[in-house]
């Protein structure tokens, strides 16, 4: 119907019902509301939008309804972390280009590194964990 798509309920993870009105309240009848609601709390979420036509009343109650400021600052965080973990492994190549291979230099260094190993690996796992839980996946 266009090209604003619903996202689904933050709460439950459905898509929102979607109501249409005429616009009576000026007298004239020209333009519509399109309310989007999903019926899964006692106060349903919902929001109303209008516009000349059905498309554009039901595009911009879809803009509204697909505004997440908290899910979006998740999101920019996940981003920022996902790099910062990017950078560590990068570094921790470039590292590894540089050390010796023979044993007796990496007999002492070997736990370090598995540590290290170890938590970017961890941090990756808690990342993807976050990224599924936000996106509800």
């Amino acid at each position: 119907m266009s090209s604003h798509e619903p996202k689904p309920c933050p709460f439950c993870g459905r898509n929102p019902s979607v109501y249409y009105d005429k616009n009576t309240c000026t007298g004239d009848l020209h333009g519509f509301y399109a309310t989007l609601q999903c019926t899964c709390l006692d106060d349903a979420p919902s929001v109303v939008g209008g516009g000349k036509t059905k498309t554009e009343a039901f595009n911009d109650a879809a803009q509204q309804w697909n505004t997440r400021p908290i899910e979006d600052r998740l999101n920019a965080i996940i981003a920022a972390q996902a790099q910062y973990i990017d950078r560590l492994e990068s570094s921790f190549a470039v590292a590894e280009q540089y050390i010796p291979k023979d044993s007796s230099f990496w007999e002492p260094r070997i736990g370090t590194a598995k540590l290290i190993e170890s938590r970017i690996n961890e941090s990756r796992a808690a990342l993807d964990a976050l990224r599924a839980e936000v996106s509800h996946g």
